[in-house]
């Protein structure tokens, strides 16, 4: 949701400088493994919406019926659709012949493989039940980085002085460290 929330300030006008507007978007890109296509294809199997669980089930399923071959592990960054409505269309899948795409922060077109949680499941009973698991969705240094965000926060106003200020602490703590 936090992309969102990020857009709908934006578009909103509570971020009026086109400078805090470009650094908040470029950010939200370049961070984007949100919205890689495994992500986006788990939350939909975790929604509350039957029809968007069904989506998810028949885009795997026709991932699982072609045979793509050694599939790869590489993990190249999705180019993120900040006009999206809906979380499902964060990373513009298509179908293209018989194969699922996704366009790449590269402008460039990759095969849109079957998430690595979902490989052993039986797809039909989330048409039922939303899809849960426990593994935890946070490493500790995204735990650390929201501790050092909020402190930032705490000291400053403003996007721009928040993100200096996350920057020299992190700088001081790396020249300690030496």
């Amino acid at each position: 949701k936090q992309w969102y929330q990020r857009r709908v300030a934006i578009t909103a006008g509570y971020v009026k400088s086109k400078v805090e507007q470009e650094y908040i978007l470029s950010s939200l890109q370049v961070n984007s493994y949100f919205a890689h296509p495994h992500n986006v294809l788990i939350s939909m199997l975790g929604d509350e919406c039957y029809v968007i669980r069904k989506e998810a089930i028949d885009i795997i399923v026709d991932i699982r019926n072609l045979d793509y071959g050694e599939q790869s592990l590489d993990y190249y960054l999705p180019k993120v659709n900040f006009d999206a409505v809906s979380y499902s269309k964060l990373c513009s899948m298509s179908k293209m012949g018989e194969r699922w795409v996704y366009l790449t922060f590269m402008d460039k077109l990759e095969y849109v493989t079957e998430p690595p949680l979902t490989k052993n499941l039986e797809l039909s009973q989330f048409l039922l039940e939303r899809f849960s698991s426990d593994l935890p969705c946070h490493t500790q240094s995204v735990e650390r980085l929201v501790k050092l965000t909020t402190e930032a926060t705490k000291r400053v106003c403003g996007r721009v002085n928040q993100s200096a200020e996350g920057m020299l602490i992190m700088k001081g703590r790396s020249e300690a460290s030496k």
